[in-house]
Formats: C-alpha cells, sequence, structure tokens
C-alpha cells in the first residue's frame, strides 16, 4: 500500500468506500456516511450521487437500491 503523509499534497491521494449487498434481497434507501479523520481534507468524490462538506469532513453517498450482489464504490480524494 502507499504510504501517505498528512501535508504533503499529491494527485494520488485517494482512498475507496465500497459495500456490496450480500444479503438475498434489495437493500434499499442505501446511504453511506464516512467521518473522515481532520488530518486529511476532503477534495472531491467520483459519483454523482456522493457529496462532501469541507467544513466537517463528512462524506455523504446516496446509493439507492443495492440489489443481491451487487457492489458500489466510490473513490475519494484528499489533501
Amino acid at each position: 500500500p502507499a504510504i501517505v503523509v498528512a501535508g504533503l499534497p499529491s494527485a494520488n491521494n485517494v482512498f475507496f468506500i465500497t459495500t456490496t449487498n450480500i444479503g438475498g434481497s434489495d437493500a434499499v434507501n442505501v446511504q453511506i456516511v464516512d467521518n473522515v479523520p481532520a488530518v486529511f481534507r476532503v477534495t472531491g468524490v467520483s459519483d454523482s450521487r456522493c457529496g462532501f462538506s469541507a467544513a466537517t469532513n463528512i462524506v455523504t453517498c446516496n446509493v439507492g437500491t443495492l440489489r443481491p450482489n451487487q457492489t458500489f464504490a466510490v473513490s475519494v480524494s484528499f489533501d
């Protein structure tokens, strides 16, 4: 894995949030909320169903419905 040093911005600073519905029926109204540690500053997300607050450093994704075995993934860029 890559090493991240706080305070040294790079175009490669990214992490992924991934979730999979391992159940036998649809998962409805799926929402993901990630409180990113304050040592990182979120600068962007790769999916239009997601957003972030620069003030609170919280990433929120309103995924909607995930069918059985369906996966949702989003990349989060940070400084």
